[in-house]
């Protein structure tokens, strides 16, 4: 048994959920993948997946080698990458999943600066408010807004803390007036957020004399992706609770116009979030250090880190428990 190319096969295997697909990443027949997960279980005297006509899963051995193996292949392709005699030009795909607001706002009005550093990166970015799984559809990171649930297979990265603010069009403040106070609300119309997955309905909640306070909103219209939130507010539907930085361009221009200001709130996190497996991947590890400057509050002017972010230090944060990828359902969370 080649216990390299084993490891290499149940790691394809649980990354794609298919032995088939697994045989199409590494070029090689069905029979041989399949032959390579029973030399392994074998060795190991444990079973490390179930196998059902309809469904593949981890056993609890086969989550802990899992975990394991995805450290040791990681750390194989680094050494080979970093030899003193080897090219030292970072090369090779990236897959992000970015929701499409902070990329339309943050991310890709600087991305040609990531391109032309790393120019040998193929940089693929998936843009979806769907909360997307990593692993099963080997994605090698997503930047989220808001605190990830736990999860055996994540790490998180905190980058810096956003701003909510509630914002409308100028339209819409012309014809309904502008509220003043938390209960000048209950006479206002609010566009609404359905997050795409679980179908829960953005709360609007504030803190008032640090005490928080929930207010229930009427609205027309729910849409349940960000950018389209965000057109409904600008098209005068209703007011919208929104991170800052995800209109930050349209407050700038005067296109939306902040409201409330004595209630906008900061906290949630904006994290890059990638699989366990990859903490030793050096295209993950550039791109995660680029996103870090890009949100840090010494960012040049015009590269969208403006006061709508709060910069943080704070090291990596292991998920280590759990398995939900959810986060709570507001604009522009991501997962």
């Amino acid at each position: 048994m080649d216990k390299f190319q084993a490891m290499q096969a149940f790691a394809h295997v649980v990354e794609q959920v298919s032995f088939s697909k697994a045989s199409a990443t590494m070029g090689v027949g069905t029979p041989t993948i399949t032959r390579h997960i029973q030399q392994l279980e074998n060795y190991l005297g444990v079973v490390l997946l179930n196998r059902t006509t309809r469904r593949l899963s981890l056993t609890p051995d086969g989550l802990h080698y899992y975990d394991y193996c995805k450290r040791i292949l990681a750390d194989v392709q680094r050494a080979e990458k970093t030899l003193p005699g080897a090219t030292q030009s970072l090369r090779g795909k990236l897959r992000v999943d970015i929701s499409h607001a902070l990329a339309r706002q943050v991310i890709l009005p600087a991305v040609s600066g990531f391109i032309e550093r790393y120019p040998q990166i193929q940089l693929t970015i998936g843009l979806d408010d769907r909360i997307a799984s990593l692993i099963q559809e080997n994605i090698d990171c997503a930047i989220r807004i808001g605190i990830p649930q736990d999860s055996n297979f994540l790490i998180a990265r905190r980058l810096a803390s956003v701003e909510w603010i509630t914002c409308a069009s100028p339209r819409y403040l012309q014809k309904h007036g502008t509220p003043v106070q938390l209960r000048d609300l209950t006479r206002h119309q609010a566009v609404g957020y359905c997050h795409p997955q679980s179908g829960k309905y953005q709360e609007w909640s504030f803190v008032c004399n640090d005490e928080p306070v929930s207010v229930e909103m009427s609205y027309a219209i729910a849409v349940n992706e960000t950018s389209a939130y965000i057109g409904c507010g600008l098209d005068g539907l209703g007011l919208l609770r929104i991170p800052a930085c995800l209109v930050q361009s349209d407050l700038d221009s005067g296109r939306l116009v902040a409201v409330l200001p004595q209630f906008a709130s900061a906290g949630d996190p904006v994290s890059v979030v990638y699989p366990n497996g990859n903490r030793s991947s050096l295209t993950v590890r550039v791109f995660t250090d680029w996103v870090q400057a890009l949100f840090a509050p010494s960012a040049p002017e015009g590269t969208a880190n403006k006061a709508s972010f709060h910069g943080s230090d704070r090291p990596l944060v292991h998920y280590s428990s759990g398995t939900a990828h959810e986060t709570a359902s507001s604009p522009g969370y991501n997962s």
